[in-house]
């Protein structure tokens, strides 16, 4: 099993998370340059799961800092799971979601009422509209990639060659 994917980091203006955490453009203004760091981690691939063919999930941490700065101001651990059907015609893949979800993971999931660590004195009610923001997210994410990605199919760049593949079962 796959412990853990990869680390990405990605510069963004304080003014994009203000659906998510206005508290961070509130302090430090709409302008603020921060990093956005996500460490993926267990990514998951199971086939014939309820009524859909394929499911892909995987946990993540997050975390938010000042560009520059080596401290988080937010740091949290989710999981993101898609389910839905998928089909491969002449090496272009079609498919529609079903259900995209994201969820608390790591210590105390489900029940954390903060993040794992914030050092903005972040309300609970904060948080709590931070789940709405992420939820709603998910939901446009779904039908994004439903109308405009995988209804127009994503062509393969493997172009008229054998793909190999493995399968192991422990």
């Amino acid at each position: 099993m796959i412990e853990h994917f990869g680390s990405h980091t990605f510069k963004i203006n304080a003014n994009l998370l203000s659906g998510a955490y206005p508290i961070i453009s509130e302090l430090y203004g709409p302008t603020q340059e921060l990093e956005m760091e996500f460490k993926i981690k267990r990514p998951t691939v199971s086939f014939g799961i309820a009524d859909n063919d394929v499911g892909f999930e995987f946990e993540f941490d997050f975390g938010i800092k000042l560009a520059g700065d080596m401290n988080f101001l937010i740091y949290d651990e989710m999981k993101l799971r898609f389910e839905g059907d998928l089909v491969f015609d002449q090496e272009v893949l079609f498919g529609e979601l079903s259900t995209i979800t994201i969820e608390q993971t790591g210590q105390n999931k489900g029940q954390r009422t903060l993040p794992v660590f914030n050092s903005l004195s972040m309300a609970e009610d904060n948080y709590v509209r931070f789940w709405q923001w992420a939820r709603n997210f998910v939901e446009v994410g779904k039908r994004y990639l439903n109308v405009d990605i995988l209804s127009y199919g994503v062509k393969m760049p493997y172009w008229h060659l054998q793909l190999l593949t493995q399968t192991m079962f422990k």
